[in-house]
């Protein structure tokens, strides 16, 4: 696994441990926050856009328009459940992140 790849499911899993240490609130919205902030800096440090390549699997797997953000993937999943949307996002990063080391 790319080591840029590899810091983001280590903090991904730090988030999901322990959300109170990393975000302001147990919200979805302060997850895409946090996680927009952390993945920004490893595009400007690697040239390696998460946010896109994670939007582009979501759109293949839930056949919706890549032109959605991946977050607004999750929401519309969830019906705009912010709470199941955390739940989901958990998983569905961890799913892409086992895919891309298959």
């Amino acid at each position: 696994m790319e080591h840029y790849l590899f810091r983001i499911k280590s903090i991904v899993e730090h988030l999901e441990k322990r959300p109170g240490m990393f975000l302001v609130s147990n919200t979805f919205n302060a997850f895409i926050n946090f996680l927009g902030g952390y993945t920004m800096a490893i595009y400007e440090a690697e040239g390696f856009s998460f946010d896109r390549a994670f939007s582009e699997w979501l759109a293949e797997k839930y056949n919706l328009s890549p032109a959605l953000a991946w977050h607004a993937q999750i929401l519309h999943k969830t019906n705009k459940n912010e709470e199941a949307a955390l739940n989901l996002v958990f998983l569905e990063i961890n799913a892409y992140l086992n895919y891309l080391s298959a």
